[in-house]
């Protein structure tokens, strides 16, 4: 089983094929199975690493807690270690916030840069109140009351063609999001929204070709929050998939593993 130590946790990821490398990041709750799809579709001609972020999956966490900065450093140091060139990075939601980092921070480092429904700014505050419920659900440990916490998390975040035509990944998704350790979700929890910088003004750092894909259904960072960062970023392009929420990759898989791959195709390294 690979895992990788880092700072903020001994990271399980997988690696799957032959040629460029392209390394995956899940956003809060889920894991690294969001990308099977588009694993499956690219590992004939890239090596493909998916990871479980600290808490998620299969990964450890540091108790004491962490920061998207302690991820990004964890990232940098996996790419050195394993001496990858001009990797391309993929992450959604949280993931993005870790690789929009990293890539602001080592501007020559970067292959390519594709941002899934995330966002360089802090969460609203509006919301910090109903983030504060949830991790004192998390930290109660009443399974029924997460469960059923949980399930409300997934409704708010993905589209509702999602919710009503495709039950079955709508379970095994669900399943995985209750999988993860309830007191793990705290930690990162706050790493991901409660510690959560504003991150706008590096993003002209970013030097790398760059995707930023959004869903028109995304209410966690809606499309305002992807065209302003393409605005910040210097070579970015914006892809609006209709119908999608929060979770594009299993979503709409297909349609998402389409923009993937003809960013890829089209700004070859």
């Amino acid at each position: 089983m690979p895992i990788y130590k880092g700072k903020a946790a001994d990271y399980f990821y997988e690696q799957k094929g032959k040629g460029e490398a392209i390394i995956f990041a899940h956003g809060l709750f889920v894991d690294h199975t969001i990308f099977e799809s588009q694993v499956e579709s690219l590992k004939a001609n890239y090596t493909c690493y998916s990871f479980d972020l600290p808490g998620h999956g299969k990964s450890t966490f540091n108790p004491n807690g962490w920061t998207l900065e302690d991820m990004a450093e964890d990232f940098k140091q996996f790419i050195i270690y394993n001496d990858i060139k001009n990797p391309t990075l993929v992450g959604l939601s949280q993931g993005g916030m870790i690789f929009m980092r990293l890539a602001a921070g080592n501007p020559s480092f970067i292959g390519r840069l594709v941002l899934v429904g995330s966002s360089h700014l802090t969460e609203y505050p509006e919301r910090i109140p109903l983030w504060k419920e949830r991790i004192e659900t998390f930290r109660k440990g009443h399974k029924n009351e997460i469960d059923a916490m949980i399930i409300g998390i997934q409704q708010a975040i993905v589209g509702k063609d999602f919710i009503e035509n495709h039950p079955a990944l709508r379970e095994k998704e669900l399943q995985v999001m209750k999988s993860n350790n309830f007191q793990a979700m705290i930690p990162a929890t706050e790493a991901a929204v409660i510690n959560r910088t504003d991150v706008g003004g590096k993003l002209e750092n970013i030097t790398c070709t760059t995707l930023i894909v959004v869903g028109t259904e995304d209410h966690a960072t809606p499309r305002e929050i992807a065209e302003e960062m393409k605005s910040k970023i210097q070579n970015a392009s914006l892809a609006i998939i209709p119908g999608v929420g929060h979770h594009a990759p299993i979503e709409a898989a297909q349609l998402f593993t389409n923009e993937l791959t003809a960013f890829l195709n089209h700004n070859a390294l």
